[in-house]
């Protein structure tokens, strides 16, 4: 997932909106190497008909000012990608 994360910052992935990626043995110490990470607020992304809330999760920001959030939920890693002009909701109509 670190590797992910800077690859992403460094511009990969540049249409990316959200990632799912199930997790079973992670070590968090690693995730957090070589990035300047930082604790966020609440934020929203809106998947079809279900809402949800991102509370406590990390959050990078990309040369050109776009934001990126991830955290841990239910088994599974997310990397949602906030849009500049959403008000801290990210909306997809399908996932």
């Amino acid at each position: 997932m670190n590797r992910f994360i800077k690859h992403w910052l460094k511009g990969g992935s540049h249409r990316l909106e959200v990632l799912r990626v199930v997790v079973f043995d992670f070590f968090i110490d690693r995730l957090f190497d070589g990035l300047n990470a930082r604790n966020s607020d609440e934020k929203m992304v809106v998947l079809s008909h279900y809402q949800l809330a991102f509370n406590g999760f990390f959050e990078v920001v990309r040369s050109d000012g776009i934001t990126a959030g991830f955290t841990f939920f239910n088994g599974y890693f997310w990397f949602v990608v906030w849009p500049k002009d959403a008000e801290n909701v990210l909306y997809l109509d399908s996932f």
